[in-house]
């Protein structure tokens, strides 16, 4: 199947060995047309690889790649080979471990068609699973108990950690609405908190939390429904993690945004574990960067090219390159008895000074808003990877209308992804536009608030007229003296809402403040970064003065022969 493609294909950031690719098809698919469904995915990818970087030479060959790929698109070849696939299934694989269900142990990864088998795409086919995991667990809501498994630790309050070393649980699955841990890891060991119930004469556990120890390490960790442990909870959780029969936190698995993570317990109980078990690896990233800035007496903001947990901090805010990626970390400080202890909050990737994506590991406040916006005011932060004024982008989330203004005001290269209109939209013709907009063009205008822009100021009309190109304008303007009076705009290319009016020390190209975006879409600025003046670049766009208007207009500034 992957005959003269090599051992691996690396497209973008993801490279796929197809030794282990064959492995993990036929462990995690296990039915043969479904792993036949996956490897395509994965040969296709490599043969368009293959033909985007001119590898495929032979005609016979050529010919035969032609017909394989018949009906697939680049788009669609590159988005099935970069769907995470893999990470998903393996929670769907889990669902049909545990309850068999036919309609999943059933399901084709194949339309049939006129034209003979069509593979369906992998978001339809998880979609389809997701469906089908709904209808299951609606037929189980009213299970809300378990009753297996071991005490692991108990409380004062009758509640417990409860051990169910197989690994898995159809009771839990039942229960908690998800996977119970179907087809686990060779050493897993499911660790449940449930409550007591009693009902009649009967004691019910209900179940609360589902956790996975594996080696001493907790994997999942997750509430009702796969969602983020809720705060009640913490004080259950910090008991756990004080048992020295837990090493530390590893994350991962299905839905790895909704684990819990250390940094979402308060102050005193992170020191409360901390004091009981010393050695908890509960960190993913660990101790090992140079101080960039302090945010407070117990925060600070580090970078860092060594991260103890990769796959956790890679998925949370994945590498600018694939070599030696840096991070950049907002570390808070916890102090033991000994020693202090560094706990992550929020890290983001960077490269040369361009920051990726913005993770924080716990709920985020309006406090936050100042922690980043200290970060991104040093000088290694050039540039964001996103656009800080999309209400998507992972930055917008944490940052308040007034650190965008005023890192709109203080450094404009952080918006290079953000479209001038839309900075325009934002602030509206003020100060802090002409920061971006002098950033972005190399100009040096000034914002007038209640009126418009001061686009270009010239000592001289002598300057004026070489700033033009025109050669009559230029020649015109060497005779010229004197001031224009304060009140008077000269419509000089007869635009309505571009004059020309004096300026502080001669005169300027004045923009009416209602007319920015028009002007910005006609003048499309970034499609000539190497222009002479923008006058010049004005006159080309909407042509020059008229001669006679304009000679008229500045006859009283000409010098007497």
């Amino acid at each position: 199947m992957f005959n003269n493609l090599g051992n691996s294909i690396r497209w973008e950031r993801k490279r796929a060995n197809f030794k282990d690719e064959i492995e993990w098809a036929c462990r995690y698919l296990g039915k043969e047309d479904r792993v036949v469904w996956y490897l395509g995915i994965i040969q296709r990818a490599a043969l368009m690889k293959m033909k985007i970087d001119g590898g495929i030479v032979e005609r016979p060959l050529r010919s035969k790649i032609q017909k394989m790929m018949k009906g697939f698109s680049l788009h669609r070849v590159r988005t099935e080979y970069l769907y995470n696939f893999k990470d998903e299934w393996e929670h769907c694989r889990n669902m049909q471990d545990m309850y068999g269900h036919s309609d999943m142990l059933g399901y084709p990864f194949f339309s049939e068609s006129e034209k003979g088998r069509v593979p369906k795409s992998p978001d339809q086919v998880l979609g389809d699973f997701g469906k089908m995991e709904e209808k299951i667990q609606d037929a189980y809501k009213n299970e809300r108990y378990c009753n297996d498994g071991s005490p692991f630790i108990e409380f004062d309050d009758q509640w417990k950690w409860v051990c169910v070393p197989e690994g898995k649980s159809k009771q839990e699955a039942n229960a908690m609405r998800h996977c119970g841990n179907g087809f686990g890891k060779p050493n897993d060991m499911l660790l449940s908190l449930r409550e007591p119930i009693r009902k009649g004469n009967v004691n019910l556990w209900k179940p609360h939390l589902t956790f996975i120890l594996n080696d001493g390490y907790l994997g999942e960790m997750k509430g009702y429904a796969n969602s983020k442990p809720k705060q009640k909870f913490h004080p259950y959780i910090a008991r756990l993690l004080e048992d020295r029969r837990v090493d530390g936190l590893r994350g991962g698995g299905f839905m790895p945004k909704s684990n819990f993570s250390f940094s979402n317990l308060s102050v005193p109980l992170r020191t409360q574990v901390l004091a009981k078990n010393k050695n908890l690896d509960f960190d993913p990233i660990g101790r090992f960067g140079d101080l960039i800035v302090e945010v407070d007496d117990h925060e600070s903001w580090y970078q860092t090219d060594y991260v103890k947990n990769k796959q956790l901090v890679t998925s949370n805010s994945p590498p600018l390159i694939s070599k030696k990626p840096s991070y950049l970390s907002l570390q808070s400080r916890v102090q033991g008895e000994n020693c202090a202890y560094l706990v992550s909050e929020a890290w983001c990737s960077e490269n040369r000074g361009v920051l990726g994506k913005l993770h924080f590991e716990r709920q985020t406040g309006e406090e936050d808003s100042r922690k980043v916006e200290k970060l991104l005011r040093q000088p290694i932060c050039k540039e964001v990877n996103e656009d800080l004024l999309e209400a998507e982008s992972s930055w917008a989330q944490v940052l308040n209308q007034n650190s965008v203004l005023r890192l709109i005001a203080n450094k404009p290269s952080l918006f290079q992804n953000t479209s001038i209109e839309k900075v325009f939209e934002h602030t509206g013709c003020s100060a802090s536009f002409a920061s971006v907009f002098n950033d972005r063009y190399g100009l040096d205008s000034r914002a007038f608030k209640d009126e418009g822009l001061e686009l270009e100021s010239y000592d001289s009309y002598e300057e004026l007229g070489q700033a033009s190109g025109v050669g009559w304008l230029s020649r015109l303007l060497n005779n010229c003296q004197g001031k224009l009076r304060a009140d008077q705009n000269v419509d000089l290319l007869e635009l309505g809402w571009l004059v020309l009016r004096q300026g502080i020390s001669g005169p300027c190209l004045f923009l009416f403040g209602d007319r920015v975006l028009r002007f910005l879409q006609a003048m499309e600025l970034e499609a000539n970064p190497e222009r002479m003046s923008l006058f010049n670049e004005i006159i080309l766009r909407f042509g020059p003065p008229d001669r006679y208007k304009f000679s008229r207009a500045f006859g009283f500034l000409k010098k007497s022969s």
